[in-house]
């Protein structure tokens, strides 16, 4: 049971698309790849969010960190990284209008040019993410979670981002940002804040807006397998 709402960035389709995948393989015993598998999940992904999410499915199917990729032949490669198991990700659900064809029309408004100095800051902050993720170290990690190019895009259909996440940064959070297409935001909190006050600042920063927001605190699960 996979457990995620559609329509809130978090993933919902690429679960279900990954979940098939497996149940499928295993029903007709058909050994594949974690390439192959990845691939073919994505093709789920097509029919239900318009476009082939090789990076949401692989994170389904294997669960905590993964990283996708194409080699310089342009074969597909899904690499595995268990994160730290002391991270905790809070993400909070907004209660508004989700519109219409909403992934779609949030993969459209990304820039279709990045200048290179953006290009250069989020190409190191990924190389930052992932030595915090190798290191096992969640405040490191979320030292480098700023985005140049997609997310002030985006903050602009989510116009409550910008003041729930200065709300958290006051609170000494910089690792903030939107669940995939939206509307869902997560934080990705130092050790050294209490995860309480993570939540009520996320709350808060709705509630001064006149919104209200489910909250909850994750972390790192397993991917797909089969429940007898």
């Amino acid at each position: 049971m996979k457990g995620i709402k559609p329509g809130l960035g978090l993933g919902s389709s690429a679960a279900t698309a990954s979940a098939t995948a497996v149940a499928l393989s295993k029903l007709f015993n058909v050994d594949l790849s974690v390439e192959d598998m990845v691939l073919l999940a994505s093709k789920g992904e097509i029919v239900s969010a318009g476009t082939s999410h090789l990076d949401n499915v692989s994170a389904a199917l294997l669960g905590g960190f993964t990283v996708t990729c194409f080699d310089s032949n342009g074969d597909v490669k899904v690499f595995h990284i268990s994160p730290p198991n002391d991270l905790r990700v809070v993400i909070a659900i907004p209660h508004v209008d989700i519109r219409p064809m909403k992934t779609s029309y949030a993969r459209n408004i990304i820039p279709k040019h990045v200048e290179l100095s953006k290009l250069i800051l989020n190409t190191s902050r990924i190389a930052g993410i992932i030595i915090g993720i190798l290191k096992g170290d969640p405040d490191l990690l979320s030292s480098f979670i700023c985005d140049e190019v997609i997310e002030p895009a985006r903050s602009k259909i989510y116009t409550y981002y910008p003041y729930v996440r200065s709300a958290l940064n006051k609170l000494g959070i910089k690792g903030v940002m939107i669940c995939g297409a939206g509307p869902s935001i997560a934080a990705v909190p130092p050790r050294s804040i209490s995860i309480d006050n993570v939540v009520e600042a996320m709350k808060s920063g709705f509630r001064s807006l006149g919104l209200n927001a489910d909250v909850y605190v994750a972390k790192p699960a397993d991917g797909c397998r089969i429940i007898n």
